[in-house]
């Protein structure tokens, strides 16, 4: 298992990581034997938020993530758009967030429809 914290859309930074750890286990990760987990904020701050959100729903369910407080806010503020403007849908990694109304929003791996 391979946890990582505070990504913060850092894209290439977070590629580069793994390649370093592939390196040094002499396999691909994530695969079976070697998840990847993210402790929260793979979004944000860095510049290639979107390819880190879709890194993580490509890999699944090899690659995991807990929702941290950027999550939160991310899906806070799209679904209150959302619940004004739906054509907001465009993106495909948008397509993953759900949004029940009660403040927990989710982002979820597979059914992007």
């Amino acid at each position: 298992m391979i946890v990582f914290g505070d990504i913060a859309g850092n894209y290439l930074t977070f590629q580069k990581l793994l390649r370093i750890i592939e390196k040094k286990l002499g396999k691909s990760v994530p695969s079976e034997e070697e998840i990847v987990i993210s402790l929260g904020d793979i979004n944000d701050r860095g510049p290639k938020t979107k390819e880190m959100i879709q890194w993580f729903i490509d890999n699944a369910p090899h690659a995991r993530g807990i929702l941290g407080n950027h999550e939160h806010m991310m899906t806070e503020e799209y679904c209150a758009i959302k619940a004004t403007a739906d054509m907001i849908q465009d993106e495909l990694w948008l397509r993953s967030v759900s949004c029940d109304g009660d403040g927990d929003n989710t982002i979820r791996h597979g059914d992007h429809n």
